[in-house]
């Protein structure tokens, strides 16, 4: 089930992102970019972060290390995707246009991240068996997941011409993450990686999370610096969602 969620909810948003660009108004976008935002980032927090520093109580230096490194990772990869995976609309125009190695080193970027959330999958699923851990990180991937593919489009169209390319292009940025869980999960059924080399890569995506996070929450602020009730609401709504996955249905 988690792979066909993984794949056809972000596929679905990525249809939807063609008709945003026609629309002279992303008010709606932006919001649901900061629910998705605060929803990470609480999860990150609540969730991801304890799970990995309770399962490796005798290596915390490392454990912190690699959520740092994956932070500033996270960094880099956004120089290939040009800051797709927090939201950056293309929307087209005559003077804007992406030639094809910024396509390329897009899809380079994204895939990578979305690799590595699909091995982020696989601990919770087979080491621990709670649904409702897996579901809980599951959701707030596919969440980040959803204005990831709306944006990915923009891009996509603005590259190309003919539609094809853009549709198969965003088939396999569906494709990543379900891949990364399928490999994740058969790594750890044949032994050829152990629990310790998952939770090292629960960090990196752990720090990669909070910079996305994080990034949102700074690049959607008035630039007044007055408060915005309408984004805090949002972002305590999408919170109070997450406390609620986390310990409610427990």
């Amino acid at each position: 089930m988690a792979f066909g969620l993984l794949f056809i909810i972000p596929f679905l948003a990525g249809l939807l992102g063609i008709r945003l660009l026609d629309s002279k108004s992303n008010t709606y976008f932006r919001l649901a970019l900061i629910f998705t935002g605060s929803y990470l980032f609480s999860i990150t927090v609540l969730h991801v972060l304890p799970e990995i520093y309770k399962a490796e109580e005798m290596m915390l230096h490392s454990i912190g290390l690699f959520v740092l490194i994956g932070f500033f990772l996270q960094h880099v990869l956004e120089y290939l995707s040009g800051g797709i995976e927090h939201g950056h609309l293309h929307v087209q125009d005559h003077s804007h246009h992406h030639n094809k190695s910024f396509v390329v080193s897009l899809m380079i970027g994204l895939g990578i991240h979305s690799f590595l959330e699909g091995l982020m999958l696989s601990y919770p699923s087979i080491e621990h068996g709670h649904q409702h851990d897996a579901h809980t990180l599951l959701w707030g991937i596919i969440l980040h997941k959803i204005p990831a593919a709306f944006a990915l489009m923009t891009a996509l169209v603005c590259a190309f011409k003919r539609k094809i390319y853009p549709y198969a292009l965003l088939v396999l940025f569906c494709m990543a993450s379900p891949i990364g869980m399928f490999v994740g999960e058969l790594l750890i059924h044949k032994k050829y990686v152990s629990t310790p080399f998952l939770n090292h890569i629960m960090a990196l995506v752990a720090g990669s999370f909070l910079y996305i996070s994080t990034t949102i929450f700074f690049e959607s602020s008035p630039h007044n610096h007055r408060m915005n009730l309408q984004k805090l609401g949002v972002s305590l709504l999408a919170a109070l969602i997450a406390v609620a996955s986390e310990f409610l249905l427990n």
